[in-house]
């Protein structure tokens, strides 16, 4: 069993890959600062970061054969001010550093180091398509990207293959920019960015999960490879997506209110970078989902889900499958499940056994304000999972799909809801925030009362 290191493993693709390689049999280690098992959704053995990252722990590379390197503090997140440059440097070159030097240092070398990178490498190029060998920008950006990728040189020197992924934006429920731009569209208040017309290079989360794989598993694979999807868009053909109306008038957020509220972060949304995946296209890399119409179509759904807001979460169990899944199928566990402030009980249920068309009855109190909920069971399919839908409660729209995924020696728990507020775009705009609150604080406390419940069991 080949043997996987992976530095940066919490985040967004951390996670989605994690689950990858154990599906695929890998053995996986990650090194992280102080990560919760509630907060894994696959099984690893985990190595802790000392000090300020200027070193791997002790035997990180002990029978490694691969190391994936996506440690980095979110570019996307808040103004570029002089500390948060320093951070986002500091967090990238310090773990590349840390890992070139105990690879120099190790007498057992991994045979690949697949390390991040980014799109932000690129100029704005207008209409212009940009492939592997175009050169980097002047910006910050562009060379934040450059010192990444060239601090993987001495990793090279080893002899060993570097792979550096050039990641597009990528397109996912679990994090990134989505959820965030969904709330904005939901709310009727999403906007194209500055002109309009400037290109938009993105991945759906799948297909970069893949393309992280072929990096890793394909010999032919060295030095930066694009991970974006072969059809970039305009982002006014991604607004347009997003707002369902092919045509008519569009809301613009000018680019000088652009720079005023994102500062130099502004240039990211401004720039127009055409991003091709010339090598994974003529390696043979087949995209799953090579246009934005069908990627979103896949995340936000069709039909009255496609305007909620939503939820996901994944948490690996160490426990079988089947006894997951008898858990969760039992209405008498949604008590311990939910948070003791909702006053949560279960009164009835329309079948003795939870099956298809099951209608379970609850009462509980929110903000102290008591409600009766009904739910309907739809698509049971035990043990792998089902959908619980709100026929009456106090949300206009409730969703609930539960899927229970064998992975390793336990089973990976992933939840998605979408949800509604029951008071529309208005209700959303003013007390969104509190409902999106409260169904954060119910899922944080099931994820760590479902790791208690099952922390024993083997």
């Amino acid at each position: 069993m080949a043997r996987v290191l992976i530095l940066g493993a919490t985040g967004l693709i951390g996670q989605a890959l994690g689950q990858e390689l154990v599906r695929r049999g890998y053995d996986v280690s990650i090194v992280s600062r102080g990560v919760r098992p509630e907060q894994l959704s696959f099984p690893c053995k985990v190595l802790q970061w000392v000090g300020d990252a200027s070193a791997l722990p002790d035997g990180a590379l002990v029978g490694v054969d691969a190391v994936i390197n996506l440690a980095g503090e979110s570019i996307a997140e808040g103004r570029w001010t002089a500390a948060k440059k320093k951070r986002l440097i500091s967090s990238r070159l310090g773990p590349t550093n840390a890992l070139a030097q105990a690879i120099t240092a190790s007498s057992h070398k991994p045979k690949v180091v697949v390390q991040a990178s980014a799109i932000g490498y690129y100029p704005d190029a207008g209409d212009a398509q940009l492939a592997e060998d175009s050169p980097a920008a002047a910006n910050f950006t562009g060379q934040l990207c450059q010192q990444w990728e060239e601090a993987t040189a001495p990793i090279a020197a080893q002899k060993v293959r570097v792979a550096l992924m050039r990641i597009g934006v990528v397109l996912a429920h679990g994090g990134g920019a989505l959820p965030k731009l969904a709330k904005l569209y939901n709310l009727g208040i999403g906007a194209a960015p500055g002109s309009g017309q400037q290109w938009f290079s993105w991945v759906h989360l799948d297909d970069i999960v893949q393309l992280f794989m072929l990096a890793l598993t394909d010999e032919r694979v060295s030095g930066p490879i694009n991970a974006t999807a072969p059809q970039p868009c305009r982002f006014i053909d991604f607004h347009r997506e997003m707002t369902g109306r092919a045509e008519g008038p569009t809301l613009k957020a000018p680019s000088p209110i652009m720079k005023v509220a994102l500062g130099e972060a502004s240039q990211m949304v401004l720039a127009s970078v055409r991003v091709i995946p010339a090598k994974a296209q003529a390696l043979g890399f087949k995209f799953r989902f090579p246009d934005v119409a069908n990627a979103l179509n896949d995340l936000l759904g069709v039909g009255p889900l496609r305007r909620t807001e939503w939820m996901r979460s994944a948490q690996w169990l160490p426990a079988p499958l089947t006894e997951v899944a008898k858990f969760f199928g039992d209405a008498n566990n949604l008590e311990e499940l939910t948070p003791p402030w909702l006053n949560f009980t279960v009164l009835n249920k329309s079948t003795p056994e939870i099956q298809n068309k099951t209608l379970i009855n609850y009462k509980l109190r929110l903000h102290g304000i008591p409600f009766r909920w009904t739910t309907e069971i739809i698509d049971w399919q035990p043990p792998y999972g089902f959908v619980d839908q709100q026929i009456k409660g106090p949300f206009a729209v409730w969703h609930h799909t539960h899927r229970f995924i064998e992975l390793g020696n336990g089973t990976l728990m992933i939840d998605l809801v979408r949800y509604k507020s029951p008071v529309g775009k208005l209700g959303a705009l003013a007390g969104g925030w509190m409902v999106d609150h409260d169904v954060k604080r119910i899922f944080d406390y099931r994820r760590e009362t479902i790791a208690k419940r099952f922390k024993t069991v083997k």
